[in-house]
């Protein structure tokens, strides 16, 4: 993938927002030092144009597509998840305390509401107008912070991806299982790896469905659960992030690596962070890509 300028000077302006130092900026990448707290999340809108980062100490802040730091906004609570509207500028938090907030591309809060345990994992569609948090169990909102229903059982929530229209919900869960709900919470299907699924991701339209495993491998599925592609990583795969068309897939396994890999494909680059990889994010287009590692650096590709 190419580096895009704006995006790139975006995250690079941390710096200044959360008074961190910075330490090296290399061509492959933007390099800087967060002694205020880990970050914990990083968004980026479908079309690249905007992003978001969240921190371990409360701190949400965005950027526009010249890179200027728009706005910030500070929680009590630390971030623990965060997630872009699949269309539109929005951008959706999670919080240690249980807290669910939606945030408009200015970082003017839309809405709060608690989602009773604290969230690991959260989507939102933006034009289908829902919101899902996982933790403990599935929790699903309304545009405007309306509790609509909860799914699950005993099985924690790990991971949660939605499409655009919001009638299709993917999850992974912490004893290795993909599974794909309607709109109002019922099972369509649910397929089990032999690893915890801490990450998920699904296309807009749903033709895929992909997910991240502890037992290596990258799955690929379709709106029928059928396996389109599965790819044996080598170690295990912490996080992925997809494209909106479901035809980009990153990955960030456990010892610091990216991968990107397109459907169907062989890999086509890796590279190695400094750390382990605490944040990963993908544009809807597929064209930027940005991790973060618990050494503090975040990378543009």
């Amino acid at each position: 993938m190419r580096v895009r300028d704006s995006v790139a000077a975006g995250v690079l302006c941390m710096i200044v927002l959360a008074g961190m130092t910075p330490v090296a900026a290399a061509d492959d990448g933007y390099r800087v030092l967060t002694p205020g707290g880990a970050i914990t999340g990083i968004a980026l809108s479908g079309d690249g144009s905007r992003a978001c980062v969240g921190t371990g100490t409360g701190l949400l802040a965005g950027y526009d597509a010249a890179g200027t730091n728009v706005w910030s906004v500070k929680k009590t609570s630390g971030v623990t998840a965060l997630a872009p509207a699949v269309t539109g500028t929005a951008f959706a938090a999670g919080f240690a305390n249980g807290n669910v907030t939606l945030l408009d591309g200015n970082g003017r809060p839309i809405w709060e509401a608690p989602a009773g345990t604290p969230v690991t994992t959260i989507a939102f569609s933006g034009f289908g107008g829902l919101c899902v948090a996982g933790g403990e169990r599935l929790v699903a909102f309304s545009a405007r912070g309306e509790r609509l229903w909860d799914a699950g059982g005993t099985d924690p929530v790990q991971s949660v991806a939605i499409s655009a229209d919001g009638e299709y919900i993917a999850t992974g869960s912490e004893a290795g299982d993909i599974t794909l709900y309607g709109r109002r919470g019922n099972v369509l299907w649910s397929e089990f790896t032999h690893g915890t699924v801490s990450s998920v991701g699904i296309a807009g339209d749903a033709s895929v469905v992909a997910a991240g495993s502890a037992d290596d491998n990258l799955y690929a599925l379709n709106r029928k659960g059928s396996i389109q592609m599965l790819k044996v990583t080598g170690t295990p795969i912490d996080m992925i992030a997809l494209s909106s068309s479901g035809a980009e897939i990153v990955v960030a396994n456990r010892g610091g690596t990216v991968r990107f890999y397109g459907l169907g494909e062989d890999e086509r680059w890796s590279a190695k962070m400094n750390g382990e990889i605490t944040a990963v994010a993908l544009s809807g287009d597929g064209l930027v890509a940005a991790a973060a590692d618990s050494a503090g650096n975040i990378r543009v590709f």
